[in-house]
């Protein structure tokens, strides 16, 4: 089994590094930037950014413009959350 795992490591890490850069860096940064510098940062990248972004996914169907649309204050932090969950779970497991 121990050989088997340490072919895979390499590939975790990569996952882990991915899931943390694009899940959890890119919206805690570009949102904070957003707060901090609002007139220099990106805009795809701030809270209104990805209000836009991910509203307008939602409003393309009718469920999910009645029922998570109106609610994206509330389910952005959790998609956040669960986005960054794989890498924790992979840091807690390891160690």
């Amino acid at each position: 089994m121990k050989k088997i795992s340490l072919y895979i490591i390499p590939l975790q890490l990569f996952l882990a590094a991915y899931w943390l850069k694009h899940g959890f860096l890119d919206k805690i940064v570009g949102i904070s930037l957003g707060i901090i510098h609002p007139q220099t940062a990106y805009y795809g990248l701030t809270w209104n950014g990805w209000h836009d972004h991910i509203v307008g996914n939602w409003d393309k169907s009718r469920i999910g413009h009645l029922f998570f649309s109106p609610f994206f204050d509330i389910l952005f932090p959790i998609i956040i959350v669960l986005q960054c969950l794989p890498f924790f779970i992979y840091i807690h497991v390891d160690y």
